[in-house]
């Protein structure tokens, strides 16, 4: 190991160099440009310093560093100005995937393989149809805003896919990454439920529109955390439960300790989960991470193991267990503490929730039959090319005060996009649906295999949910959900061998010491 450091070093300093750039721009540019070119400065620095002399494996950790700096970008998201137009954390992500694409080239240019990107005319054609959507548009920047959101998106599936191609250690640090991420949200929304100083510390990074979204939603006592809407957060956590189980009952890697924090880690997910009162994204994440259990069990000949099935279910059991009480008993009791809790009734928990119909909540189903009657409205009257991406809410807000989306994603697509833009959104998603299920079949070593059902899982949960919120129409949510297709894509096809190898020597020198 000595003897290959200094192959590594040059790469250690490099990734030390751009993680510093990073932190230097998203925490220190709040207070103005100067501190945010600095940190561009250093993180440039890290990329000329692995350009030249650096091994295709070492240009691939770098690269997965980058997506995983994506994912916190995502998650600690600053949305104070920095330049017009052009917020803090959305000048990271540019930052980000420029030194992404740079890598990527440069993998190409050493290993001579070729762009692999599947289904580019779908995801081409879905940008230029819903970019029609801007003719009868009242509201053009919105336009603007999502298009770009999309093609961003779809850079990350790309860049992601290039970078960690077979990399199978790559992937599994881009879900660690995010499942622990998700496990930081769930820690930071805990602490906005139980004390002013998580808006002192998270203020700063807010502009003054986000500022006032989180405080109205403290006023139905729901919970945000870092992530602007309890929907986003909800569907972050849920994306996460799937991965959680994976890790805790599939990964080979870790020990008995990481196992431990990993089973925390899924209680405070789930019991944040159910605190978001986001109830598809709570029914989707339970579907997903029993999925996914069902599968890391029997699929790996374990069923004829009574007793190692009795011991996983019971140890995902405390978990559920843990997680419901924790909710239940201890932050439900602090909701109902607060000073607002006279403005409370009992759908201020997700049970309450499940029970509501009220047509004064705009989270109803009865209000929400009232969205969907005005986006099929909206569609029958722009058919072609719907009224504009993201300007259903602008119709909204001139019908009943108030604007917001149509909670299913068919209908936003149809009203602001037209069926120009709703039929190229079905083709890709259609298209992806049928390549990811066929790579599913093909042999593969159990592990790895598995990793490919989570990632596919990830898909249908962003599906499911589309239906009654809005996940693909979040900056954030979009860049997550492309990072984890981009996974995807990136594994190994058949085997694992290389990683096999490693862990078995892991285990081998552990034991001699």
């Amino acid at each position: 190991m000595c003897e290959r450091f200094p192959a590594r070093l040059p790469i250690l300093i490099s990734s030390l160099l751009c993680a510093a750039g990073f932190f230097v721009m998203l925490f220190l540019g709040i207070y103005g440009s100067l501190p945010f070119f600095v940190g561009l400065a250093l993180y440039a620095l890290g990329l000329a310093t692995a350009w030249k002399g650096s091994l295709p494996a070492h240009l691939r950790r770098l690269a997965g560093l980058q997506a995983g700096l994506l994912l916190l970008n995502f998650t600690f998201y600053a949305s104070v100005p920095l330049l017009p137009l052009v917020d803090l954390s959305l000048a990271l992500y540019f930052v980000l995937l420029a030194g992404s694409s740079l890598l990527v080239f440069r993998l190409r240019a050493i290993t001579g393989e070729q762009l692999f990107l599947p289904l580019r005319f779908l995801a081409l054609a879905f940008l230029i149809l819903i970019s029609l959507s801007g003719i009868s548009a009242s509201h053009r920047k919105e336009v603007l805003y999502f298009v770009g959101m999309a093609a961003a998106g779809l850079a990350c599936w790309y860049l992601v896919l290039n970078a960690l191609r077979g990399d199978f250690r790559g992937v599994l640090w881009i879900l660690r990454t995010a499942f622990w991420l998700g496990a930081l949200s769930s820690l930071a929304a805990v602490w906005q439920l139980y004390s002013e100083s998580f808006k002192v510390f998270y203020f700063p990074y807010l502009d003054v529109r986000d500022q006032a979204i989180m405080q109205l939603w403290e006023l139905v006592s729901r919970v945000v955390g870092t992530w602007q809407h309890p929907s986003y957060l909800g569907m972050y956590l849920a994306m996460m439960l799937p991965v959680g189980v994976y890790l805790l009952f599939q990964d080979s890697r870790a020990g008995r300790l990481e196992k431990i924090l990993v089973w925390l880690g899924l209680v405070a997910i789930g019991a944040v989960l159910l605190l978001t009162n986001t109830r598809s994204s709570a029914l989707a994440g339970s579907l997903g991470a029993g999925l996914v259990f069902v599968f890391a069990v029997f699929g790996q000949g374990l069923k004829s193991e009574g007793q190692r099935f009795g011991a996983r279910f019971a140890v995902l059991g405390l978990a559920v267990a843990a997680g419901i009480l924790l909710y239940q008993f201890v932050f439900v009791s602090e909701i109902y503490s607060k000073p607002q809790a006279s403005r409370v009734d009992a759908s201020a928990t997700i049970w309450g929730r499940f029970l509501r119909t009220d047509s004064m909540s705009t989270e109803s189903l009865v209000q929400r039959s009232e969205l969907y009657k005005l986006a099929w409205q909206e569609f029958v009257s722009h058919p072609l090319t719907g009224i504009g991406a993201k300007n259903f809410s602008y119709a909204v807000e001139e019908k009943f005060g108030q604007g917001t989306d149509a909670h299913n994603v068919f209908l936003q697509f149809l009203a602001e996009t037209g069926i120009l833009g709703t039929l190229s959104f079905v083709a890709l998603f259609l298209g992806l649906l049928w390549s990811m299920f066929w790579r599913l079949l093909y042999p593969a070593d159990p592990e790895l295999r598995l990793l490919r059902l989570v990632l596919f899982v990830e898909l249908l949960l962003v599906l499911f949910d589309s239906q009654f919120n809005n996940p693909l129409f979040s900056l954030r949510l979009v860049g997550v959900f492309w990072i984890l297709i981009g996974a995807f894509y990136a594994l190994p096809k058949h085997e694992i061998q290389n990683y096999k190898s490693e862990i078995l020597n892991k285990s081998q020198s552990d034991s001699k010491s």
